[in-house]
Protein backbone atom coordinates (compact mmCIF):
# COMPACT_ATOMS: atom_id res chain seq x y z
CA UNK A 1 0.00 0.00 0.00
CA UNK A 2 1.34 3.42 -0.92
CA UNK A 3 2.90 5.61 1.75
CA UNK A 4 2.06 9.23 2.47
CA UNK A 5 5.08 11.38 3.23
CA UNK A 6 4.62 13.87 6.09
CA UNK A 7 2.34 16.69 4.93
CA UNK A 8 1.21 19.74 6.83
CA UNK A 9 -2.42 20.70 7.08
CA UNK A 10 -5.33 21.82 9.25
CA UNK A 11 -7.38 19.31 11.24
CA UNK A 12 -10.43 19.14 13.51
CA UNK A 13 -12.33 16.51 15.50
CA UNK A 14 -15.83 15.92 14.13
CA UNK A 15 -17.49 16.42 17.51
CA UNK A 16 -15.59 19.72 18.01
CA UNK A 17 -15.68 21.33 14.53
CA UNK A 18 -15.01 24.78 15.91
CA UNK A 19 -11.53 23.81 17.22
CA UNK A 20 -9.00 23.67 14.38
CA UNK A 21 -5.42 22.46 14.81
CA UNK A 22 -2.34 22.78 12.65
CA UNK A 23 -0.42 19.58 12.24
CA UNK A 24 1.43 17.07 10.07
CA UNK A 25 0.12 13.72 8.80
CA UNK A 26 1.95 10.68 7.40
CA UNK A 27 1.12 7.04 6.62
CA UNK A 28 3.00 3.77 6.23
CA UNK A 29 1.47 0.34 5.85
CA UNK A 30 3.33 -1.15 8.82
CA UNK A 31 2.67 1.72 11.25
CA UNK A 32 -0.63 3.14 10.01
CA UNK A 33 -1.53 6.83 10.03
CA UNK A 34 0.34 9.23 12.33
CA UNK A 35 -0.96 12.72 13.05
CA UNK A 36 1.08 15.23 15.03
CA UNK A 37 -0.94 18.31 15.94
CA UNK A 38 0.09 21.55 17.56
CA UNK A 39 -2.01 21.50 20.69
CA UNK A 40 -2.88 19.59 23.82
CA UNK A 41 -5.40 16.72 23.51
CA UNK A 42 -6.29 14.13 26.14
CA UNK A 43 -9.00 12.36 24.16
CA UNK A 44 -9.63 8.97 25.81
CA UNK A 45 -11.99 7.43 23.25
CA UNK A 46 -11.48 6.87 19.52
CA UNK A 47 -12.55 9.81 17.36
CA UNK A 48 -12.88 10.80 13.72
CA UNK A 49 -10.62 13.63 12.57
CA UNK A 50 -11.08 15.55 9.33
CA UNK A 51 -8.26 17.44 7.68
CA UNK A 52 -7.20 19.47 4.71
CA UNK A 53 -3.60 19.06 3.62
CA UNK A 54 -1.44 21.87 2.32
CA UNK A 55 -2.00 20.79 -1.29
CA UNK A 56 -5.78 20.96 -0.80
CA UNK A 57 -6.38 17.21 -0.39
CA UNK A 58 -9.24 16.32 1.94
CA UNK A 59 -8.57 13.50 4.38
CA UNK A 60 -10.68 11.51 6.85
CA UNK A 61 -8.92 9.77 9.73
CA UNK A 62 -11.12 7.04 11.23
CA UNK A 63 -10.45 5.17 14.48
CA UNK A 64 -8.10 7.88 15.79
CA UNK A 65 -6.67 7.65 19.29
CA UNK A 66 -4.14 9.69 21.25
CA UNK A 67 -0.81 7.91 21.46
CA UNK A 68 1.20 10.49 23.36
CA UNK A 69 0.85 14.01 24.73
CA UNK A 70 2.85 16.20 27.15
CA UNK A 71 2.08 16.10 30.86
CA UNK A 72 1.26 19.80 30.87
CA UNK A 73 -0.12 22.09 28.21
CA UNK A 74 2.41 24.61 26.94
CA UNK A 75 2.67 27.00 24.04
CA UNK A 76 4.56 24.36 22.05
CA UNK A 77 2.57 21.24 23.01
CA UNK A 78 2.53 18.45 20.43
CA UNK A 79 -0.02 15.63 20.59
CA UNK A 80 0.56 12.47 18.56
CA UNK A 81 -2.41 10.42 17.34
CA UNK A 82 -2.64 7.16 15.42
CA UNK A 83 -5.30 6.34 12.85
CA UNK A 84 -6.00 2.77 11.73
CA UNK A 85 -8.02 3.73 8.67
CA UNK A 86 -7.70 6.70 6.32
CA UNK A 87 -9.84 7.93 3.42
CA UNK A 88 -8.19 10.43 1.07
CA UNK A 89 -10.28 12.67 -1.17
CA UNK A 90 -13.44 13.24 0.85
CA UNK A 91 -14.74 14.04 4.33
CA UNK A 92 -16.97 11.63 6.28
CA UNK A 93 -18.12 12.34 9.83
CA UNK A 94 -18.29 8.65 10.80
CA UNK A 95 -17.88 5.14 9.35
CA UNK A 96 -21.63 4.78 8.92
CA UNK A 97 -21.67 7.85 6.67
CA UNK A 98 -19.14 6.38 4.25
CA UNK A 99 -20.85 5.54 0.97
CA UNK A 100 -18.81 3.76 -1.68
CA UNK A 101 -19.97 2.94 -5.20
CA UNK A 102 -16.86 1.05 -6.28
CA UNK A 103 -13.46 -0.11 -5.05
CA UNK A 104 -10.52 -1.00 -7.27
CA UNK A 105 -7.96 -3.09 -5.39
CA UNK A 106 -4.45 -3.84 -6.59
CA UNK A 107 -2.94 -6.90 -4.88
CA UNK A 108 0.68 -7.97 -4.73
CA UNK A 109 1.60 -10.52 -7.41
CA UNK A 110 -1.86 -10.21 -9.04
CA UNK A 111 -0.34 -9.38 -12.45
CA UNK A 112 1.59 -12.66 -12.49
CA UNK A 113 -1.41 -14.59 -11.17
CA UNK A 114 -3.76 -13.31 -13.90
CA UNK A 115 -1.11 -13.80 -16.63
CA UNK A 116 -2.91 -11.49 -19.05
CA UNK A 117 -0.88 -8.87 -20.86
CA UNK A 118 -1.71 -6.27 -23.48
CA UNK A 119 1.83 -6.17 -24.84
CA UNK A 120 3.01 -7.54 -28.15
CA UNK A 121 6.73 -7.01 -28.78
CA UNK A 122 8.50 -7.73 -32.04
CA UNK A 123 12.29 -7.71 -32.41
CA UNK A 124 13.97 -7.38 -35.78
CA UNK A 125 17.69 -7.93 -35.42
CA UNK A 126 18.34 -7.32 -39.12
CA UNK A 127 16.79 -3.86 -39.07
CA UNK A 128 17.83 -3.33 -35.45
CA UNK A 129 14.27 -2.39 -34.54
CA UNK A 130 11.80 -3.14 -31.78
CA UNK A 131 8.07 -2.65 -32.27
CA UNK A 132 5.98 -2.49 -29.11
CA UNK A 133 2.23 -2.70 -29.51
CA UNK A 134 -0.04 -2.36 -26.48
CA UNK A 135 -3.81 -2.91 -26.30
CA UNK A 136 -5.54 -2.72 -22.92
CA UNK A 137 -6.92 -6.20 -22.04
CA UNK A 138 -10.67 -6.58 -21.77
CA UNK A 139 -12.34 -6.70 -18.37
CA UNK A 140 -12.78 -10.22 -16.98
CA UNK A 141 -16.25 -10.73 -15.52
CA UNK A 142 -16.06 -12.80 -12.32
CA UNK A 143 -19.30 -12.70 -10.35
CA UNK A 144 -22.53 -10.76 -10.26
CA UNK A 145 -24.93 -11.01 -7.31
CA UNK A 146 -27.86 -8.94 -6.11
CA UNK A 147 -25.48 -7.01 -3.83
CA UNK A 148 -22.33 -6.49 -5.89
CA UNK A 149 -20.55 -6.93 -9.20
CA UNK A 150 -17.02 -8.38 -9.15
CA UNK A 151 -14.62 -8.20 -12.09
CA UNK A 152 -10.92 -8.03 -12.94
CA UNK A 153 -9.95 -4.76 -14.61
CA UNK A 154 -6.81 -3.44 -16.27
CA UNK A 155 -5.33 0.01 -16.69
CA UNK A 156 -2.06 1.29 -18.00
CA UNK A 157 0.03 4.43 -17.81
CA UNK A 158 0.92 6.09 -21.10
CA UNK A 159 4.53 7.05 -21.87
CA UNK A 160 5.67 10.64 -21.52
CA UNK A 161 6.43 12.30 -24.86
CA UNK A 162 9.72 14.19 -25.06
CA UNK A 163 11.17 16.34 -27.89
CA UNK A 164 14.06 13.89 -27.95
CA UNK A 165 12.73 10.49 -26.81
CA UNK A 166 15.22 8.38 -24.87
CA UNK A 167 12.72 6.06 -23.20
CA UNK A 168 9.05 5.04 -23.38
CA UNK A 169 7.45 3.46 -20.34
CA UNK A 170 4.05 1.74 -20.21
CA UNK A 171 3.04 0.08 -16.94
CA UNK A 172 0.04 -2.25 -16.84
CA UNK A 173 -1.82 -2.62 -13.55
CA UNK A 174 -4.30 -5.37 -12.72
CA UNK A 175 -6.94 -4.99 -10.03
CA UNK A 176 -10.10 -6.51 -8.64
CA UNK A 177 -13.07 -4.21 -9.12
CA UNK A 178 -16.01 -4.35 -6.70
CA UNK A 179 -19.07 -2.29 -7.64
CA UNK A 180 -22.08 -1.84 -5.37
CA UNK A 181 -24.47 0.86 -4.21
CA UNK A 182 -25.65 -1.14 -1.20
CA UNK A 183 -22.51 -2.47 0.49
CA UNK A 184 -21.28 -0.67 3.61
CA UNK A 185 -17.62 0.16 4.17
CA UNK A 186 -17.30 -2.91 6.42
CA UNK A 187 -18.91 -5.07 3.73
CA UNK A 188 -16.43 -3.82 1.12
CA UNK A 189 -13.49 -4.50 3.43
CA UNK A 190 -14.77 -7.97 4.38
CA UNK A 191 -15.14 -8.88 0.72
CA UNK A 192 -11.66 -7.52 0.00
CA UNK A 193 -10.18 -9.63 2.83
CA UNK A 194 -11.91 -12.79 1.60
CA UNK A 195 -10.57 -12.24 -1.93
CA UNK A 196 -7.12 -11.54 -0.48
CA UNK A 197 -7.28 -14.89 1.35
CA UNK A 198 -8.30 -16.69 -1.84
CA UNK A 199 -5.30 -15.22 -3.67
CA UNK A 200 -2.97 -16.08 -0.79
CA UNK A 201 -4.18 -19.69 -0.94
CA UNK A 202 -3.40 -19.75 -4.67
CA UNK A 203 0.21 -18.72 -3.91
CA UNK A 204 0.67 -21.05 -0.95
CA UNK A 205 3.55 -23.07 -2.44
CA UNK A 206 5.95 -20.21 -1.78
CA UNK A 207 4.26 -19.18 1.46
CA UNK A 208 3.56 -15.76 -0.01
CA UNK A 209 0.93 -13.25 0.94
CA UNK A 210 -1.42 -11.46 -1.37
CA UNK A 211 -1.96 -8.06 0.21
CA UNK A 212 -3.51 -4.84 -1.11
CA UNK A 213 -0.93 -2.48 -2.55
CA UNK A 214 -3.38 0.24 -3.60
CA UNK A 215 -7.12 0.77 -3.05
CA UNK A 216 -8.96 3.46 -4.95
CA UNK A 217 -12.67 3.99 -5.36
CA UNK A 218 -15.62 6.24 -6.09
CA UNK A 219 -18.00 7.84 -3.62
CA UNK A 220 -20.90 9.67 -5.28
CA UNK A 221 -18.66 10.59 -8.20
CA UNK A 222 -15.68 11.65 -6.07
CA UNK A 223 -12.43 9.73 -6.39
CA UNK A 224 -11.15 8.39 -3.06
CA UNK A 225 -8.21 6.32 -1.90
CA UNK A 226 -8.15 4.07 1.17
CA UNK A 227 -5.22 3.41 3.47
CA UNK A 228 -5.05 1.08 6.45
CA UNK A 229 -2.44 -0.69 8.50
CA UNK A 230 -1.39 -4.10 7.17
CA UNK A 231 1.29 -5.71 9.31
CA UNK A 232 1.83 -8.83 7.15
CA UNK A 233 3.40 -7.11 4.17
CA UNK A 234 5.87 -9.03 2.02
CA UNK A 235 7.42 -7.09 -0.86
CA UNK A 236 9.20 -10.04 -2.49
CA UNK A 237 7.53 -10.82 -5.81
CA UNK A 238 7.11 -14.37 -7.08
CA UNK A 239 6.70 -15.84 -10.55
CA UNK A 240 3.61 -17.68 -11.75
CA UNK A 241 5.81 -20.82 -11.82
CA UNK A 242 5.90 -20.72 -8.01
CA UNK A 243 2.16 -20.41 -7.47
CA UNK A 244 -0.18 -23.25 -6.52
CA UNK A 245 -2.53 -22.32 -9.35
CA UNK A 246 -3.02 -19.31 -11.62
CA UNK A 247 -6.04 -17.79 -13.36
CA UNK A 248 -5.44 -19.51 -16.75
CA UNK A 249 -5.37 -22.90 -14.98
CA UNK A 250 -8.79 -22.35 -13.37
CA UNK A 251 -10.28 -20.00 -15.96
CA UNK A 252 -13.25 -22.23 -16.87
CA UNK A 253 -14.30 -22.72 -13.26
CA UNK A 254 -13.06 -19.43 -11.81
CA UNK A 255 -16.52 -17.97 -11.20
CA UNK A 256 -17.63 -21.15 -9.44
CA UNK A 257 -14.50 -21.28 -7.26
CA UNK A 258 -14.76 -17.64 -6.19
CA UNK A 259 -18.51 -17.94 -5.61
CA UNK A 260 -18.06 -21.02 -3.41
CA UNK A 261 -15.21 -19.34 -1.51
CA UNK A 262 -17.37 -16.32 -0.75
CA UNK A 263 -20.68 -18.12 -0.15
CA UNK A 264 -19.06 -20.65 2.17
CA UNK A 265 -17.03 -17.95 3.89
CA UNK A 266 -18.88 -18.26 7.20
CA UNK A 267 -18.08 -21.97 7.28
CA UNK A 268 -14.54 -21.85 5.92
CA UNK A 269 -13.17 -18.58 7.35
CA UNK A 270 -11.99 -20.09 10.68
CA UNK A 271 -10.39 -22.95 8.75
CA UNK A 272 -8.43 -20.91 6.21
CA UNK A 273 -7.76 -18.29 8.89
CA UNK A 274 -5.88 -20.85 10.99
CA UNK A 275 -4.20 -22.33 7.91
CA UNK A 276 -3.06 -19.04 6.38
CA UNK A 277 -1.84 -17.74 9.74
CA UNK A 278 1.11 -20.07 9.20
CA UNK A 279 1.95 -17.99 6.11
CA UNK A 280 1.30 -14.66 7.83
CA UNK A 281 3.34 -15.61 10.91
CA UNK A 282 6.20 -17.90 9.85
CA UNK A 283 7.97 -17.14 13.11
CA UNK A 284 5.44 -19.22 15.09
CA UNK A 285 6.99 -22.06 17.08
CA UNK A 286 6.35 -25.53 15.67
CA UNK A 287 4.00 -26.50 18.52
CA UNK A 288 1.75 -23.52 17.72
CA UNK A 289 1.84 -24.36 14.00
CA UNK A 290 0.77 -27.92 14.79
CA UNK A 291 -2.10 -26.81 17.03
CA UNK A 292 -3.25 -24.31 14.38
CA UNK A 293 -3.47 -26.94 11.68
CA UNK A 294 -5.09 -29.64 13.83
CA UNK A 295 -7.67 -27.09 15.02
CA UNK A 296 -8.35 -26.12 11.40
CA UNK A 297 -9.05 -29.76 10.49
CA UNK A 298 -11.29 -30.28 13.50
CA UNK A 299 -13.30 -27.14 12.71
CA UNK A 300 -13.56 -28.14 9.04
CA UNK A 301 -14.90 -31.59 9.90
CA UNK A 302 -17.37 -30.22 12.42
CA UNK A 303 -18.71 -27.59 10.01
CA UNK A 304 -18.90 -29.71 6.88
CA UNK A 305 -19.61 -33.24 8.13
CA UNK A 306 -21.28 -32.65 11.48
CA UNK A 307 -20.08 -33.32 14.98
CA UNK A 308 -22.06 -36.29 16.26
CA UNK A 309 -21.94 -40.06 15.87
CA UNK A 310 -25.73 -40.50 16.03
CA UNK A 311 -28.67 -38.23 15.26
CA UNK A 312 -30.06 -36.23 18.17
CA UNK A 313 -33.09 -38.54 18.52
CA UNK A 314 -30.99 -41.70 18.35
CA UNK A 315 -28.60 -40.38 20.96
CA UNK A 316 -31.39 -39.36 23.31
CA UNK A 317 -32.92 -42.82 22.97
CA UNK A 318 -29.56 -44.41 23.82
CA UNK A 319 -29.10 -42.15 26.86
CA UNK A 320 -32.64 -42.79 28.13
CA UNK A 321 -32.02 -46.54 28.07
CA UNK A 322 -28.78 -46.09 30.03
CA UNK A 323 -30.39 -43.79 32.59
CA UNK A 324 -33.35 -46.14 32.98
CA UNK A 325 -31.02 -49.03 33.78
CA UNK A 326 -29.16 -46.85 36.29
CA UNK A 327 -32.12 -45.00 37.81
CA UNK A 328 -31.36 -46.37 41.27
CA UNK A 329 -27.63 -45.72 41.05
CA UNK A 330 -26.44 -43.10 43.56
CA UNK A 331 -24.00 -41.71 40.99
CA UNK A 332 -26.62 -41.15 38.29
CA UNK A 333 -26.22 -37.34 38.22
CA UNK A 334 -22.46 -37.66 37.91
CA UNK A 335 -22.90 -40.15 35.04
CA UNK A 336 -25.31 -37.78 33.27
CA UNK A 337 -22.78 -34.95 33.43
CA UNK A 338 -20.04 -37.19 32.09
CA UNK A 339 -22.23 -38.24 29.16
CA UNK A 340 -23.16 -34.68 28.16
CA UNK A 341 -20.75 -34.81 25.22
CA UNK A 342 -20.77 -38.54 24.63
CA UNK A 343 -22.23 -38.14 21.13
CA UNK A 344 -19.28 -36.04 19.96
CA UNK A 345 -17.10 -37.59 17.27
CA UNK A 346 -13.59 -38.11 18.56
CA UNK A 347 -10.68 -36.26 16.99
CA UNK A 348 -9.27 -39.62 15.92
CA UNK A 349 -12.41 -40.44 13.95
CA UNK A 350 -12.53 -36.95 12.46
CA UNK A 351 -8.97 -37.17 11.12
CA UNK A 352 -9.56 -40.70 9.82
CA UNK A 353 -12.70 -39.62 7.96
CA UNK A 354 -10.91 -36.68 6.35
CA UNK A 355 -7.96 -38.83 5.26
CA UNK A 356 -10.38 -41.39 3.78
CA UNK A 357 -11.79 -38.67 1.52
CA UNK A 358 -8.49 -38.40 -0.34
CA UNK A 359 -7.17 -41.65 -1.76
CA UNK A 360 -3.80 -40.14 -2.65
CA UNK A 361 -3.13 -39.11 0.96
CA UNK A 362 -4.46 -42.41 2.29
CA UNK A 363 -2.16 -44.37 -0.02
CA UNK A 364 0.77 -42.13 0.90
CA UNK A 365 0.31 -42.89 4.61
CA UNK A 366 -0.20 -46.59 3.87
CA UNK A 367 0.33 -48.97 6.77
CA UNK A 368 1.41 -46.20 9.12
CA UNK A 369 -1.95 -44.42 8.87
CA UNK A 370 -3.29 -45.69 12.23
CA UNK A 371 -0.03 -44.90 13.99
CA UNK A 372 0.06 -41.45 12.37
CA UNK A 373 -3.48 -40.58 13.49
CA UNK A 374 -2.87 -41.85 17.04
CA UNK A 375 0.36 -39.84 17.29
CA UNK A 376 -1.40 -36.71 16.03
CA UNK A 377 -4.21 -37.10 18.58
CA UNK A 378 -1.81 -37.75 21.48
CA UNK A 379 0.32 -34.78 20.43
CA UNK A 380 -2.71 -32.47 20.24
CA UNK A 381 -3.88 -33.57 23.67
CA UNK A 382 -0.44 -33.12 25.19
CA UNK A 383 0.23 -29.65 23.81
CA UNK A 384 -3.30 -28.58 24.74
CA UNK A 385 -3.46 -29.94 28.30
CA UNK A 386 0.20 -30.86 28.99
CA UNK A 387 -0.85 -34.10 30.65
CA UNK A 388 2.38 -35.76 31.78
CA UNK A 389 0.94 -39.19 30.95
CA UNK A 390 1.03 -38.23 27.26
CA UNK A 391 4.45 -36.56 27.28
CA UNK A 392 6.32 -39.57 25.91
CA UNK A 393 3.68 -40.14 23.22
CA UNK A 394 3.81 -36.58 21.89
CA UNK A 395 5.77 -35.79 18.71
CA UNK A 396 8.71 -33.43 18.86
CA UNK A 397 11.36 -31.90 16.63
CA UNK A 398 11.59 -33.29 13.11
CA UNK A 399 8.73 -35.74 13.66
CA UNK A 400 6.42 -32.91 14.81
CA UNK A 401 7.50 -30.80 11.84
CA UNK A 402 6.79 -33.67 9.42
CA UNK A 403 3.36 -34.36 10.90
CA UNK A 404 2.51 -30.65 10.71
CA UNK A 405 3.45 -30.54 7.02
CA UNK A 406 1.35 -33.64 6.31
CA UNK A 407 -1.64 -32.14 8.12
CA UNK A 408 -1.20 -28.93 6.10
CA UNK A 409 -1.47 -31.00 2.92
CA UNK A 410 -4.68 -32.59 4.23
CA UNK A 411 -6.10 -29.17 5.15
CA UNK A 412 -5.31 -27.80 1.70
CA UNK A 413 -6.99 -30.81 0.08
CA UNK A 414 -10.11 -30.23 2.21
CA UNK A 415 -10.33 -26.54 1.26
CA UNK A 416 -9.76 -27.12 -2.46
CA UNK A 417 -12.32 -29.91 -2.57
CA UNK A 418 -14.88 -27.86 -0.68
CA UNK A 419 -14.75 -24.90 -3.07
CA UNK A 420 -15.15 -27.01 -6.19
CA UNK A 421 -11.87 -28.55 -7.39
CA UNK A 422 -12.47 -32.10 -8.65
CA UNK A 423 -10.44 -35.08 -7.44
CA UNK A 424 -7.88 -34.90 -10.24
CA UNK A 425 -7.33 -31.16 -9.73
CA UNK A 426 -7.04 -31.57 -5.95
CA UNK A 427 -4.42 -34.27 -6.45
CA UNK A 428 -2.43 -32.08 -8.84
CA UNK A 429 -2.47 -29.16 -6.39
CA UNK A 430 -1.52 -31.13 -3.27
CA UNK A 431 1.29 -32.93 -5.13
CA UNK A 432 2.68 -29.53 -6.13
CA UNK A 433 2.24 -28.16 -2.62
CA UNK A 434 3.70 -31.25 -0.93
CA UNK A 435 6.91 -30.92 -2.93
CA UNK A 436 7.23 -27.30 -1.83
CA UNK A 437 7.21 -28.46 1.82
CA UNK A 438 9.63 -31.36 1.30
CA UNK A 439 7.22 -34.28 1.00
CA UNK A 440 6.81 -36.69 -1.91
CA UNK A 441 3.22 -37.91 -2.01
CA UNK A 442 3.68 -40.06 -5.11
CA UNK A 443 6.63 -42.15 -3.93
CA UNK A 444 4.96 -42.66 -0.53
CA UNK A 445 8.11 -42.13 1.52
CA UNK A 446 9.70 -39.59 3.80
CA UNK A 447 12.48 -37.42 2.49
CA UNK A 448 14.23 -37.26 5.84
CA UNK A 449 17.21 -35.09 4.92
CA UNK A 450 15.00 -32.46 3.30
CA UNK A 451 12.58 -32.54 6.25
CA UNK A 452 15.43 -31.98 8.70
CA UNK A 453 16.68 -29.08 6.57
CA UNK A 454 13.21 -27.52 6.37
CA UNK A 455 12.68 -27.97 10.09
CA UNK A 456 15.98 -26.34 11.00
CA UNK A 457 15.35 -23.44 8.62
CA UNK A 458 12.04 -22.69 10.37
Amino acid sequence: METIAPQKGTFFITNKPQEHYKGSFSFSQERGGVLEIEGFLTQSEEVVILGKLKDGTLITLLDCFVFSHPFFETEHSITKLYSNFIIEGKHFKCKEEVQINSLEIEYSNLNDWIMKSGFKIEHNDTEQSVVINYILPEVIEVLKTEEYHLSISFNASTPTIYPVQSEARIVQKTSLLIQSDSLSLEDYLTLSFELESFLTLSMITKSKLAYPTKITGRSSGTKIQLYFRHSHRDDLEISFHDMLFTYPEVKDQFTNLVSNWLVKGKILKPVYGLFLELVQRPQLIIEKKFLNIINALEVFHRRTKGGTELSKDQHEERLNKIFEDLKDNEHLMWIKRKLDFSNEISLKNRINQLINDFKLIEEYLGERKDKFVSSVVNTRNFYTHYNTKLEKKALRGVELHSATQELKILTLACLLNEIGFDTEAVNQQIIKYSRSVGIDLINEKYQLEEEISNYLSE
